[in-house]
């Protein structure tokens, strides 16, 4: 992206769905805070964030309702500044689909699984002017492991915090506050 392959980045189509099979799994608790937006609603939120660099604008959410009445499958779109948008889904009752879409100006990236990459992985460039190339989306470690890694390091003393929590977490909260408000006012709306 840095290098221009697609142009410049307008929108994101990232999906994040697995199925859920326990009636009692805390995602299930409306107590706990669960629901398929907290859970894995949001990567894709984290995903928007990183790249675009700015709070979103504005808010729009759907949901289906189960378990102890939490979002068992959510849709929305966050928009963003200069016409830019995260299309979303999430749900805790499909097959596992993690696939996610970077789409420039001149191109998109295909990603099959931007959150927890394994080997079978992969993320396509895909541009007109260009060839479309696919590479592997991992560097043979689980996804998690440099992160662990680095977290060891630092409490070691070996290395400064590269990113901070703090630093990344209130722009994703607001998302995840203001989706939503969006689909809780819906299920109240008469």
């Amino acid at each position: 992206m840095a290098g221009g392959a697609i142009g410049e980045l307008m929108e994101i189509k990232s999906n994040f769905h697995f199925q859920l099979s326990n009636p009692g799994n805390i995602r299930y608790s409306r107590e706990l805070e669960g629901g398929a937006l907290n859970d894995v609603g949001c990567y894709p939120i984290r995903l928007a964030t990183e790249f675009f660099g700015v709070q979103h604008e504005a808010a729009w959410a759907r949901a289906t309702w189960g378990g102890d009445g939490v979002d068992v499958d959510t849709w929305g779109v966050l928009e963003y500044p200069a016409g830019r948008r995260l299309h979303l889904s999430c749900g805790l009752g499909r097959a596992y689909d993690t696939y996610s879409s970077l789409e420039g100006t001149a191109g998109r990236i295909a990603l099959s699984n931007p959150f927890h990459p394994g080997p079978a992985d992969s993320y396509q460039v895909i541009a007109p002017r260009a060839e479309s190339i696919s590479h592997p989306a991992t560097a043979g470690e689980p996804s998690f492991t440099a992160a662990i890694r680095h977290i060891n390091a630092v409490l070691a003393g070996e290395e400064e915090p590269r990113l901070l929590a703090v630093d990344t977490a209130l722009p994703i909260a607001q998302a995840l506050h203001d989706l939503t408000l969006s689909f809780t006012a819906r299920a109240a709306a008469p």
